[in-house]
């Protein structure tokens, strides 16, 4: 519970405990458990959230990735994309 909570609480009349009990099982959990077995649970609990790769393509499959030239990107870049604008001229000042 946070302080305002607990202050709100405390005010309203409610008799407020705190059971610190679970961080004392905790500990002693952490203390007795090897590291194999906290990494295995911290994998599991991760699990939900861990991105699946997915299964690499075999060595002798080809893979096409869409890929061009450069040279032909180039040129198509050139013909899609507007002309760069023109430099305005200086004027001379007398």
């Amino acid at each position: 519970m946070c302080v305002s909570a607990q202050r709100d609480a405390v005010h309203a009349g409610c008799p407020v405990k705190r059971d610190w009990g679970w961080v004392y099982e905790e500990l002693r959990d952490l203390q007795r458990a090897d590291a194999a077995d906290l990494r295995r649970e911290a994998e599991e609990e991760a699990a939900p959230f861990v991105p699946r790769a997915e299964s690499p393509a075999p060595a002798d499959e080809v893979v096409d990735l869409g890929l061009i030239p450069y040279e032909d990107a180039l040129e198509r870049v050139r013909r899609t994309s507007p002309p760069p604008p023109r430099r305005a001229h200086r004027t001379r000042r007398i």
